[in-house]
C-alpha cells in the first residue's frame, strides 16, 4: 500500500505494515470444527 509509509521528517520514517495469515486461520478453523464434532 504506497500510503502505509509516513515521513514524518528527512530522518524518520513511520511505516505501517500487516501479514495476513488465511492458511493458518483456515487451519484453525478447521481444527475448531473436529474438536466440537468429536464433543
Amino acid at each position: 500500500d504506497a500510503d502505509a509509509g509516513i515521513a514524518l521528517d528527512s530522518t524518520f520514517v513511520k511505516l505501517v505494515s500487516w501479514y495476513d495469515n488465511e492458511w493458518g486461520y483456515s487451519n484453525k478453523c478447521l481444527e475448531m470444527v473436529r474438536v466440537v464434532a468429536a464433543k
